[in-house]
């Protein structure tokens, strides 16, 4: 073991898709299957903001799950809104 490459260190380093974030790769595609002009700048915009967003040490998921805290609101249930256990008045019991 000594004195040769270990590369199981290799395994906790992020996934890239050449120096971009890999979820990257569903506008590469639909810029390569769709050749127009919108496309390929939809492409490029979110290649510089997903560049411009890792040069300020943030990630793509981090921006997603900022994004779904905020329109979620401070109160997060444990339970959906379907099984949410709503006060009842046992008021008409008491003579």
């Amino acid at each position: 073991m000594a004195g040769k490459y270990n590369y199981w260190r290799e395994t906790q380093r992020p996934t890239r898709f050449f120096f971009l974030d890999p979820r990257i790769v569903i506008f590469l595609a639909l810029a390569i299957l769709h050749l127009k002009v919108w496309t390929i700048t939809l492409f490029i915009t979110v290649a510089i903001f997903n560049i411009w967003l890792e040069s300020r040490g943030l990630k793509v998921r981090h921006l997603h799950r900022y994004i779904k805290t905020y329109l979620i609101g401070d109160y997060i249930p444990a339970r959906g809104i379907g099984n949410q256990r709503h006060p009842v008045s046992y008021g008409f019991e008491i003579d």
